[in-house]
């Protein structure tokens, strides 16, 4: 006697039980998984206030003033938004012109190099023409 019982319904477990004492007022408690996990997610609950305006200025002001345009290579770099203070990363170059040289022995060997070779001419002429500048330029 006393024991508590626990059924499945429609919605959801419930948990009945006679109780110690008689004459006890029934009682229901009704709880569902999704009110559990938006309580789990408030902002509020954790103490966060939620300013997405305010934080986008701060990271935005932040762009700006890590952006920089490399004149050399006429591109432009800046930090890691999620990573305040980042040191800049270390070049890649070597490995790139590695590939690069293994992809062009590739292509010649299959005689598919001048194919190739013409068709990123093309494209950057066409990106030259669309900024205005002249392959002489670079």
């Amino acid at each position: 006697m006393g024991d508590p019982v626990a059924e499945f319904t429609q919605f959801g477990w419930s948990i009945m039980s006679q109780g110690v004492q008689p004459n006890l007022d029934n009682m229901f408690l009704a709880q569902t998984a999704q009110s559990d996990y938006e309580e789990l997610c408030r902002m509020d609950v954790l103490g966060i206030q939620d300013t997405p305006l305010g934080d986008q200025k701060v990271v935005h002001k932040e762009f700006l003033e890590q952006l920089r345009r490399d004149p050399v290579h006429v591109w432009y770099e800046t930090g890691l938004p999620w990573k305040g203070g980042h040191p800049p990363l270390p070049s890649n170059e070597e490995n790139s012109l590695k590939r690069l040289g293994t992809l062009v022995q590739r292509l010649k060997k299959t005689d598919k190099f001048d194919e190739y070779n013409s068709i990123i001419q093309d494209q950057l002429k066409q990106t030259f023409q669309l900024c205005g500048m002249k392959m002489s330029e670079i």
